[in-house]
């Protein structure tokens, strides 16, 4: 299964800052080892010196610099300033744009998700598919939700807060994987468009042959086409509607007896 990438800026935030932490590390050992040798000072000195000296305090030298110790004190301030850069940089990136309380939200979710087997993929959380939610809630089936619409997804999270919602465009492959479409059981693709539709399909079968695939289609012209490209059933609201409302109109004539 392809690596997550629905937890962005804080991912990327807590990395760099693990690189920056890296970067510091190895700053220290230089300078620590650095003034050890060059200066002949004790490591508690030299460790000392290259705190001040990174850290740009300035507070009080340890000891007469030498020509070369100068130098490379000189070296050791330009990459303590680097490194400050770096961290402001990073840690006001971080309290910007990063949501910790939703960044944790979402890594339970993908890793409930990562868990799941013969789960249901829903491609779509509009008007049809919340319907799908609902009986889904009902019969306390898994069912994880891909949408890209933020109203919809709003929308859609404060009816059903307990259902895995993916963030993503349906008709990218990745956002399959996300979904551990390896081990899913169903996938309902119920997208308002039908090209999009048959992508999904086509994208689904070919990344689980076994998947049992349900696509909307609004045009019956497209519907033999999904079929080809591996559906299962293709379901025609348009077509179901209006076989139902004749049901009731022929009910209604024949218990008037008319």
């Amino acid at each position: 299964m392809k690596k997550n990438s629905q937890i962005p800026t804080v991912n990327i935030a807590v990395k760099r800052i693990l690189l920056l932490f890296s970067v510091l590390f190895i700053c220290f050992l230089i300078g620590t080892f650095g003034y050890y040798l060059i200066e002949g000072w004790s490591l508690q000195d030299a460790f000392y010196m290259t705190a001040i000296t990174i850290s740009a305090v300035g507070f009080r030298e340890i000891g007469q610099l030498s020509f070369t110790g100068r130098i490379f004190t000189m070296f050791l301030i330009f990459m303590g300033v680097t490194l400050l850069a770096g961290w402001v940089a990073i840690v006001t990136s971080f309290l910007v744009s990063a949501d910790l309380r939703n960044y944790f939200r979402r890594k339970k979710m993908f890793d409930k998700i990562k868990n799941m087997k013969k789960h249901t993929i829903l491609c779509g959380g509009g008007t049809t598919g919340k319907v799908i939610a609902e009986e889904f809630k009902n019969k306390d089936s898994d069912l994880i939700v891909i949408e890209d619409d933020k109203g919809v997804i709003t929308r859609f999270q404060n009816k059903f807060p307990n259902i895995p919602l993916i963030e993503a465009n349906a008709t990218n492959e990745e956002s399959l994987w996300i979904a551990n479409i390896k081990s899913a059981g169903c996938l309902i693709s119920s997208l308002s468009s039908d090209i999009d539709n048959l992508y999904v399909v086509i994208t689904a079968r070919d990344l689980n042959p076994d998947l049992f695939i349900v696509a909307r289609c609004f045009d019956d012209s497209i519907a033999h086409r999904i079929y080809k490209a591996g559906a299962n059933e293709v379901i025609s609201p348009n077509k179901i509607g209006g076989q139902k409302i004749a049901e009731i109109c022929f009910s209604q004539k024949a218990g008037s007896g008319a």
